[in-house]
């Protein structure tokens, strides 16, 4: 009976080590592949279609250009910049705000303002 309490206690301690050695984080997923300090783009929603853009623009960059009315979807990993996705509408009518991409957040549809998009003004 010793021996087997032996036995059991090895495998309990083997299955805990297992399971820690299971538990380790696994690489994060990261909308787009979207790189750290950057904001992306993306043709499609959920991320797909395609870049539009990758860039690490600084706050204060104004016409951030972009090809117009194609953005759908967006990850902004810029850390602390809110990206401004501007619609350019033709005189005498003002450009508009058409979604706004804040720090550190994924947009997998951009829900009535996609393909409205022509350019950013990062702030």
């Amino acid at each position: 009976m010793k021996h087997i309490r032996k036995g059991l206690a090895l495998t309990v301690i083997s299955i805990a080590a297992a399971g820690i050695w299971q538990a380790s984080p696994a690489a994060a997923y990261v909308p787009g592949n979207c790189e750290v300090n950057e904001f992306c783009g993306f043709k499609d929603n959920l991320y797909k279609g395609g870049f539009l853009i990758e860039s690490a623009a600084p706050a204060g960059s104004n016409h951030v250009e972009i090809a117009d009315n194609l953005l759908s979807s967006g990850n902004n990993r810029s850390g602390t910049n809110t990206w401004l996705a501007i619609n350019d509408h033709s005189w005498p009518q003002d450009d508009e705000t058409s979604w706004r991409f804040f720090p550190n957040t994924a947009v997998p549809a951009m829900t009535g303002a996609n393909d409205e998009v022509d350019w950013f003004d990062v702030r």
